[in-house]
């Protein structure tokens, strides 16, 4: 039988590569030690994450295969929360200054899937609420990570980042907002597009976990 884990798996390491290095800044606070470690810990998480993903679309893995993944995911999520806390104390939030805009991102990526210890996200959230105020952070990350949190504490998310299926199955819709009348004018006011774009990439990208509609 065609092992399709295996080639997932294959695939996603040979295009490893999308975590391109960038140039350290002209300045003396970079990090370039730590942004290697972050680094590294973005590429397995994107790589075990990327695996899953092609499973579920290629419409012929079997269950057995996409719980490894799902397994993998969970134990990289997992010994990366302690390096991650290590980060934290040590650094506080690091910014752009320490790691470059992109390294900013990878440790953002990061904390975004510690949906297991929310208690952690919402420290990130605070300390990378006021880099994103000095314009060492996104904020479009800050909005991503702001629903994360809220979600993940049972409360209504701010900008319509976090989606569900519809009770049909069929599409992709956003986890209950505020205020849904204006959601769009709230993404707007962070550069992120229309949630009916979104909606569109997600139903795209995640194409394997839909149903066909009647």
């Amino acid at each position: 039988m065609k092992n399709a884990f295996l080639i997932a798996a294959i695939l996603v390491i040979a295009t490893s590569t999308a975590f391109a290095q960038e140039a350290p800044p002209a300045n003396q606070t970079f990090d370039a030690g730590l942004f290697q470690l972050i680094d590294s810990l973005a590429r397995e998480d994107q790589k075990w994450r990327e695996v899953s993903r092609t499973l579920k679309n290629s419409g012929n893995a079997d269950s057995m295969e996409i719980a490894q993944a799902y397994e993998m995911m969970r134990r990289t999520d997992s010994l990366n929360h302690l390096v991650l806390v290590k980060i934290v104390d040590q650094y506080g939030f690091p910014d752009s200054d320490k790691l470059g805009m992109e390294g900013t991102k990878y440790f953002w990526l990061l904390v975004q899937h510690q949906n297991g210890h929310p208690d952690f996200q919402e420290r990130v959230l605070k300390m990378m609420e006021i880099a994103v105020r000095q314009n060492k952070a996104s904020g479009k990350d800050y909005a991503y990570l702001l629903d994360r949190v809220l979600r993940n504490t049972g409360k209504l998310q701010v900008y319509g980042t976090q989606m569900i299926l519809n009770p049909a199955g069929t599409s992709f819709e956003p986890s209950p907002c505020i205020d849904p009348e204006h959601l769009n004018e709230r993404r707007a006011s962070v550069g992120l597009g229309t949630i009916e774009a979104y909606i569109e990439i997600m139903n795209q990208v995640y194409s394997g976990q839909l149903k066909k509609k009647n």
